[in-house]
């Protein structure tokens, strides 16, 4: 889903901030109290980030984001030549969208609601000033062709009309259960600390520490603990099918499904194994 006008983002960096000792990890909010990706690190190492989950989840699912959702975007030839008709009144005048120093980029990417790509990155991947990500701060609704997207940060080498461009979204926003190999749904990003009944709540996921994991089949204490390639939301033994073959295409999804963690504490077949998430 698209950033709706409940959540929000920050660019603010927040070493020292102190949010309160009776913080609740297991709250679930209908409206966002926090920026999207707000980090904590409780007192025994535990680590939290604030996220944006997007349907019903069960606690205990590993998460990851809609990466099918349309703030995910690739688009050749997308950037709009420097124009003085795109002069932004934050901006001196002069200054145009992607031209060096400006905050602004105008693009060329359909109909787009206000604020659609808020908090995502903007990557210049191939043309002039390919290479460089820009952290977006939201964007303007489209005129014409155009639309405007504003960066946190000024571009720092003159943009063109041959640049390709990608929209990658906020990877703590629009959270559903992850399943290894998914192009929808294949980054995990941390463990659902309380279920989710709604279609768009904010939530706290476990990215690093010791917590309840949903598994697919049995764990073994002392292994690592994958993300699941059939289950979503579950971790699986890692290498399981591995001895079955050394080498080809069952050994090269092993090697393709990512580590969630270390299990420390093996249970029951059908309930939650204690895994040391390691994400962050």
């Amino acid at each position: 889903m698209g950033i709706s006008g409940d959540s929000y983002f920050s660019n603010s960096v927040p070493g020292a901030m102190a949010i309160g000792a009776d913080l609740d990890v297991f709250q679930v909010d209908s409206l966002p109290k926090l920026a999207v990706g707000t980090k904590i690190e409780r007192q025994d190492g535990n680590v939290y980030r604030y996220c944006h989950v997007g349907s019903a989840t069960p606690a205990g699912y590993v998460m990851s984001p809609n990466m099918n959702s349309a703030s995910y975007v690739y688009t050749a030839n997308a950037i709009m030549a420097t124009n003085s008709i795109f002069q932004q009144a934050t901006e001196s005048n002069g200054t145009y969208p992607g031209m060096i120093g400006s905050r602004f980029v105008a693009v060329i990417l359909g109909t787009n609601a206000v604020d659609k790509y808020a908090g995502g990155y903007l990557t210049i991947s191939s043309g002039t000033g390919s290479g460089y990500t820009y952290r977006i701060k939201g964007n303007q609704v489209s005129s014409g062709t155009a639309t405007i997207i504003e960066l946190y940060s000024p571009i720092k080498v003159g943009l063109d009309a041959t640049g390709d461009i990608v929209i990658t979204g906020s990877k703590y926003q629009d959270l559903m259960g992850a399943v290894a190999g998914s192009t929808q749904n294949g980054l995990p990003i941390g463990v659902l600390v309380s279920a989710v009944t709604g279609t768009s709540n904010w939530a706290w996921v476990c990215t690093r520490g010791l917590i309840g994991a949903f598994q697919s089949g049995g764990m073994t204490s002392g292994i690592w603990a994958a993300l699941s390639q059939t289950d979503a939301g579950a971790v699986e033994i890692w290498g399981q099918d591995v001895a079955a073959a050394t080498t080809g295409t069952l050994l090269r999804t092993e090697l393709d499904n990512p580590l969630v963690g270390l299990c420390v504490q093996a249970t029951a077949t059908s309930g939650n194994c204690v895994v040391n998430v390691d994400l962050e």
